[in-house]
C-alpha cells in the first residue's frame, strides 16, 4: 500500500480485518472494534462508515444478504443442472 501514511495504512488493516468479522462471524460490533483495536464500538462505527459508506452492521446486512443471493443462485444452477 504505496503513498499512504502510518495511519492511513493502520486504519485501512483495520477495517479490512473488520470487514472479515463482520462477514464471517457473529460477533458484537463491540467484540469486532475491541479485536480492530478500537475502544469503543462509537468510534469504530464513524471510521468504518467514513471508509465504507455504510456503519458497520449495515455493511453486514448488505453482506449476508448478497452472499445469501449468491448460494441461491449456485442452488439454483445446481437444481436446473440436475433436470
Amino acid at each position: 500500500m504505496y503513498g499512504l501514511t502510518v495511519n492511513e495504512y493502520r486504519t485501512k488493516s483495520r477495517i479490512q480485518l473488520a470487514k472479515n468479522l463482520l462477514a464471517s462471524t457473529d460477533l458484537s460490533i463491540t467484540e469486532i472494534a475491541g479485536r480492530c483495536g478500537y475502544a469503543n464500538a462509537s468510534k469504530f462505527s464513524e471510521v468504518f462508515k467514513k471508509n465504507e459508506g455504510a456503519l458497520p452492521k449495515d455493511w453486514r446486512k448488505w453482506t449476508n444478504l448478497q452472499q445469501s443471493l449468491k448460494r441461491q443462485s449456485i442452488f439454483k444452477r445446481q437444481s436446473n443442472d440436475n433436470v
